[in-house]
């Protein structure tokens, strides 16, 4: 796509956020309500490297709360997801069919993982992997019946925001109450990826992100720390 192609196509947006500025690696761990949707939607705002990994395949009760049609049952979930975003964007993911085991992270990492191992593991494979000068930031959306509660925190240059982070990959607090999408309802991982796309377009231009936003669907609540 050249320049103006892309300006016509994202014009509405343009004075939100330029596609532009979205033109560094994400890496998106876990392919199901809140993973499908935070890909399509950032695919659509233009982000443009995406890379998603998830081992699991698409089964009916996916259905009413991921991204993913009736077509796409049987189908390894990140293979789907690939499919889905080409028809809708024209847009190639980099798509891995395997859980993810310490493979090279983006700028941006958006953990949708089912369990506390797992985000612990993300977490120190993002330490291990960014640096001072280049920090790599880790969006861990999580979500249970109608409530919402999304993390972030820097590998480095953020010493409070990192352990305030570590505090909650424990089993306990929110982690007990929000058991992934074992209770999940398909508003919640629409807003789910629309809150993470605003905390990416945050990244994108280098303003500061809320270390924690909570939000009840029940109560039509929001809270951000």
């Amino acid at each position: 796509m050249n320049r103006e192609e892309m300006d016509n196509k994202y014009h509405r947006q343009l004075d939100i956020i330029h596609p532009d500025r979205l033109a560094f690696p994400i890496t998106i761990i876990g392919a199901g309500a809140s993973g499908s949707y935070s890909a399509m939607a950032l695919a659509k705002m233009g982000c443009s490297d995406i890379s998603v990994y998830d081992d699991d395949t698409v089964e009916a009760h996916n259905l009413p709360n991921q991204i993913y049609g009736r077509q796409y049952e049987e189908w390894f979930k990140v293979e789907a997801l690939k499919d889905a975003v080409m028809q809708s964007e024209g847009m190639q993911l980099k798509t891995f069919a395997m859980k993810y085991a310490a493979q090279e992270l983006g700028a941006l990492v958006i953990s949708c993982v089912d369990s506390m191992e797992a985000r612990r593991m993300i977490w120190e494979q993002a330490k291990a992997q960014g640096t001072k000068a280049k920090p790599i930031t880790v969006i861990d959306p999580r979500q249970g019946g109608e409530f919402i509660v999304i993390y972030s925190a820097r590998s480095h240059g953020d010493i409070v925001g990192a352990e305030s982070y570590e505090e909650s990959l424990h089993p306990s607090g929110e982690s007990m109450r929000l058991p992934c999408t074992a209770r999940s309802v398909i508003y919640n991982s629409m807003l789910t990826g629309a809150l993470v796309c605003i905390m990416v377009k945050k990244f994108a231009l280098g303003e500061t992100l809320p270390r924690k936003i909570m939000a009840d669907c029940s109560a039509f609540g929001l809270a951000v720390d």
